[in-house]
């Protein structure tokens, strides 16, 4: 359980707080928070409450961000279901070309007009080379050979290049 103030969870070293990441239901409260799950079992559900978070997000993980300007940072499990909540959410698909999801994770609540932004670093990506696939009321994101992601209730013909970015 966090504090109202900020707070560090990182499975690789649990600290004081105990937590390991695995099944687990984590609430960190207000603050600006650090989540790192990237090499736990997975299978938690984590809720960061307000103000500007940083997550990594791991695999098979319930992620909701609340509010604020949050980066959540998805890596090669893949496999989450990730809200963004309120403000402009930074989510970061690929970080690294070796990273690849082998599960495309999911993001809930993509919304271009609140600022959000779909994020790739260290590819060969750009938006050219992304095929964006409408499946019903969701987009599926392709590239690199992967499914990267799926956006719940957003039309990929709503998608342009400002809602991506590439470093």
């Amino acid at each position: 359980m966090g504090t109202p103030g900020d707070d560090t969870f990182d499975s690789v070293d649990p600290g004081q707080k105990n937590f390991v990441g695995d099944k687990q239901i984590l609430l960190t409260g207000s603050g600006n928070d650090y989540v790192d799950v990237t090499f736990a079992a997975g299978g938690n559900r984590i809720d960061t409450g307000s103000d500007d978070d940083i997550i990594f997000a791991g695999t098979n993980n319930r992620i909701i961000a609340g509010r604020g300007d949050d980066l959540i940072f998805f890596g090669k499990g893949g496999k989450n279901s990730v809200t963004g909540g309120q403000g402009s959410d930074q989510f970061w698909l690929v970080t690294d070309q070796g990273d690849l999801p082998t599960t495309a994770n999911t993001i809930t609540d993509f919304n271009l007009t609140a600022g959000d932004v779909l994020g790739f670093a260290n590819t060969s990506l750009d938006f050219d080379s992304l095929n964006l696939v409408q499946s019903g009321s969701n987009t599926l994101i392709k590239g690199l050979g992967r499914d990267l992601a799926i956006l719940s209730n957003v039309r990929a013909n709503s998608l342009n290049e400002s809602a991506f970015v590439f470093a």
